[in-house]
């Protein structure tokens, strides 16, 4: 449980959290003050443009539109609100509209589908983010008491004097950063991660930091879209996108690099393809789940992988084959004593009806069926140095298993 909480965390830190955390410290360090000019331009001009190749490289443009928006709202806030650029007319006007518009636009980006762009939905997406800043001008000149709202205070509270945004502001960032964070805990999607961290960096350079450190904050968020795009395509290449676990092109990599003594195990779903041909596909996915989960809590230092198929491979790096044995074991047990519930086709398909007839009769619409997986392991010795070696004579003692009955461990 502490290993799977502490791998969620890493997932959701990196790399938007690290980043975000180095442009703070980045912020507060004297020693880099002269490095903040050069900083500001590279983001503002390099990110938009990375952003857009590695986007398109990788077919999401999500990230684009939400660069985009990161883009105007520094193009805005640089020009009507900071420094030089300061229209005393124009400055809280502008601020208010972007704090309320850059949070609600990465929501609407967030949570809908990717669609692309250069077609009909992806056009209109991006007329409909670049038609904002002439409307927020044109409310500005023709109807000023529309824009008005965006700075009221509606509600008296006590704190609300410690951040300098008006209600409607604050509201915006609440409701969509809760929006986002339900949202990763449906998909924990890296890209959706990203947004989460993008809009933290947008208020950190709205409300926290101004000039340079402001600019710097905004367009970071830019990158930490970028840095997600990539990690999600690292992702999909070396994890398993079903269950979760590794891939084989990460089994492959930590093979080439194992020294020392290490075990290789070897584990299948027996009858599979029965139970597959009999239930259908997706619950054969919901069982691949389901022995991955309790593969992914194999204890002893063991790292899973998914192999291919309904086989699984778990390395154990630095480990002799008595050492290992148990933990093995533990998750054989683990798997055949949970089982896999299936829910009765005369269960009624509408959620209505489903709910009204919820607990009457428990044993009539669940079926309870055994799930067993057998498991084969070897060790490096003199005989097997190369990784290769150690892996067929794992899958040679996973045959042994399943020859001698299934739902069983040899070493």
């Amino acid at each position: 449980m502490i290993a799977a909480l502490a791998g969620r965390l890493f997932y959701f830190f990196m790399p938007g959290g690290v980043l975000l955390l180095a442009a703070v410290l980045f912020g507060h360090s004297a020693e880099v003050v002269h490095w903040r000019p050069v900083t500001a331009k590279l983001l503002f001009l390099g990110v938009p443009a990375i952003g857009f190749l590695v986007c398109w490289r990788f077919n999401r443009f999500k990230p684009v539109f939400g660069i985009l928006i990161l883009f105007l709202a520094e193009c805005a806030l640089n020009s009507f609100y900071r420094g030089a650029g300061l229209h005393p007319e124009l400055a809280l006007p502008v601020r208010d509209a972007v704090a309320v518009l850059m949070p609600l636009n990465l929501a609407w980006l967030a949570l809908s589908r990717e669609k692309g762009l250069v077609n009909p939905a992806g056009l209109t997406r991006l007329l409909l983010i670049i038609s904002q800043p002439p409307l927020i001008g044109a409310l500005y000149l023709y109807r000023p008491e529309l824009l008005s709202y965006l700075s009221k205070d509606f509600l008296s509270w006590n704190f609300a004097w410690q951040l300098p945004l008006a209600q409607p502001a604050i509201a915006a960032y609440i409701l969509v950063l809760a929006l986002l964070a339900l949202n990763f805990s449906r998909k924990r999607g890296v890209i959706d991660a990203g947004f989460i961290w993008a809009l933290l960096a947008g208020y950190l350079g709205l409300v926290v930091y101004t000039g340079l450190l402001s600019t710097i904050c905004i367009m970071l968020g830019g990158l930490i879209l970028v840095t997600s795009v990539i990690e999600a395509a690292h992702t999909m290449a070396f994890r398993d996108e079903l269950t979760g676990l590794p891939g084989r092109r990460a089994l492959d990599e930590l093979l080439a690099r194992l020294r020392g003594d290490y075990v290789v195990a070897m584990l299948d779903i027996d009858f599979f393809k029965k139970f597959n041909d009999r239930y259908g596909h997706d619950v054969g996915d919901q069982v691949l789940k389901m022995v991955a989960t309790h593969i992914a809590g194999v204890k002893g230092g063991g790292r899973p992988f998914r192999y291919g198929g309904e086989e699984f491979t778990v390395v154990f790096p630095g480990n002799a084959i008595d050492e290992v044995a148990g933990h093995l074991e533990r998750v054989r047990e683990a798997v055949a004593e949970a089982g896999f519930t299936l829910r009765n086709s005369t269960r009624p398909k509408s959620p209505a009806n489903g709910r009204k007839g919820r607990g009457r009769s428990k044993q009539s619409s669940r079926n309870r069926v055994g799930v067993a997986i057998s498991i084969g392991a070897a060790s490096r010795d003199e005989r097997r140095q190369n990784p290769g070696q150690v892996l067929k004579k794992a899958d040679q003692a996973l045959y042994k298993a399943k020859k001698a009955g299934r739902n069983r461990v040899v070493v």
